[in-house]
């Protein structure tokens, strides 16, 4: 499986991904999370900087921790991690 955005991830395509992928995938979000998420967050409130759609950022990558979870791979809590359960509530994410 080759994804080149992360905005491409489907939940069959994780499914179908090794578990390398997976850390892979996961190490990519907290890069995106960690380099743009806090930095632009408090300018966005005024006007849109970088065209990511968080919503969607979060819903994504809450199905790979899913898909973590299914198969029971073990990783280390990020910054990421504790805004997930943060945007769950202010954007009512359902899976």
């Amino acid at each position: 499986m080759i994804i080149l955005k992360l905005e491409d991830i489907t939940k069959s395509n994780l499914r179908e991904a090794t578990d390398s992928e997976l850390y892979e995938l996961r190490l990519r979000f907290a890069g995106v999370h960690d380099s743009l998420h806090h930095r632009y967050l408090k300018f966005e409130k005024k006007e849109p900087l970088i065209q990511i759609n968080w919503e969607n950022f979060f819903k994504i990558y809450k199905w790979l921790v899913e898909e973590f979870e299914t198969r029971k791979l073990i990783y280390n809590q990020k910054p990421i991690d504790l805004d997930l359960e943060k945007s769950e509530k202010k954007f009512n994410i359902e899976i």
